[in-house]
């Protein structure tokens, strides 16, 4: 049975969808949505972002990182069930949150521009998106995603050197007539001994390179290793076969975005080898590969070398996120054209109010009243 506290909460609902409904909402496909920063108290940090999804006839409510959700039907009514996960201050926020927002809806229908000016003056800095040059970050914080002072001048220079020759240009045609086990790991071996140092003995040069991965790829290899050494055609069909599953080109272990790659790619009349690896913990080991390869004549595509000189010279931004959501691949809720990589939460950075004027912050959602 809900509580009194609950039953207090469950009756502010319907008054919400019509508020709701009150308010022009974004439309993705089918679903009408809505993105409200809400205030949860009197405090300056008590604020929230609730996104309400209208999908058919149901109506569901998050906010932050789903420390709330709920779902109503058309008229505001949740489910009893539903109604005893709320407890102590989750419910005395969410009833702050509903009672203000009423108020606030009134205040939209008439001037909603200033309602949104006041909002912008008053929501937490630590809870908004933004993009800052990573060069200004670097004056302040000169630790902070330095790949470059891993490598050193010497390395940064030569590989921006090389990717402005094209150097890992993709080859249309393919880089090599045939593909071959002996012709990849040929590859492999001088992949592993660019890190040989890093690797901590792992890798030794007169170790063979089929050795090498055995010892530190993924493992999930799908047969690869077995194939006759320098047959062109069982290379073929085995990468023609209907494989799935395993992570044969993963010559460096690590997790969905910490890896390294070298793989291949059959092209129009050939076969090409990639290399990828972008994460910022392993950026530096990939160039070192690709500078490795490069000086062994062995040539190698890597997509989106560009974005790589970018980073390395602090020509490329730094994400701002929420403090609610994690850094791990927040560049996702940016825009491609931010040019970020790498994310931080404000309050990460010590001092940041020196750097907060350099912040570029993105608009916080437009609450405005429904137009259609």
């Amino acid at each position: 049975m809900p509580t009194s506290k609950n039953a207090g909460v469950i009756k502010l609902l319907p008054q919400f969808i019509k508020d709701l409904n009150r308010l022009q909402p974004e439309y993705s496909g089918a679903d009408r949505t809505w993105q409200l920063p809400l205030r949860t108290g009197d405090k300056p940090k008590d604020w929230v972002m609730l996104r309400a999804t209208q999908y058919q006839k149901t109506y569901f409510l998050s906010w932050t990182l789903n420390d709330l959700t709920l779902e109503l039907d058309p008229q505001g009514q949740l489910p009893s069930p539903e109604a005893s996960t709320l407890a102590g201050k989750q419910t005395e926020k969410l009833a702050y949150a509903l009672t203000h927002f009423n108020r606030q809806t009134r205040q939209i229908e008439q001037d909603w521009v200033r309602v949104y000016r006041q909002t912008a003056r008053q929501y937490p800095l630590a809870m908004r998106y933004g993009t800052v040059p990573k060069a200004i970050l670097w004056q302040y914080y000169p630790d902070i995603y330095r790949v470059d002072t891993e490598l050193g001048k010497v390395r940064v220079r030569e590989f921006v050197e090389q990717v402005r020759a094209h150097k890992f240009h993709e080859e249309y045609a393919g880089h090599h007539t045939k593909m071959t086990l002996a012709q990849y790991m040929r590859y492999c071996k001088v992949a592993y001994l660019a890190n040989a140092v890093q690797l901590e003995g792992a890798v030794e040069p007169d170790m063979a390179g089929l050795d090498m991965y055995q010892r530190l790829a993924d493992g999930r290899h799908e047969g690869l290793t077995e194939l006759p050494a320098n047959s062109a055609e069982a290379f073929a069909n085995w990468y023609r076969s209907r494989r799935g599953g395993g992570h044969p080109w993963e010559i460096y272990r690590g997790g969905n975005t910490t890896h390294i790659d070298l793989g291949v790619l059959e092209k129009r009349d050939g076969w090409s080898i990639f290399l990828g690896g972008s994460s910022t913990t392993r950026m530096a080991e990939t160039i070192r590969i690709a500078l490795a390869l490069a000086k062994a004549n062995l040539p190698v595509e890597i997509h989106g070398a560009e974005k790589l000189t970018l980073r390395l010279l602090g020509l490329d931004n730094v994400g701002i996120i929420p403090e609610y959501l994690s850094c791990h691949r927040a560049s996702q809720y940016l825009d491609e054209a931010d040019e970020v990589f790498d994310c931080v939460h404000l309050r990460d950075l010590p001092r940041y109010d020196r750097v907060t004027r350099c912040i570029t912050w993105k608009p916080l959602p437009l609450c405005r009243p429904r137009v259609i």
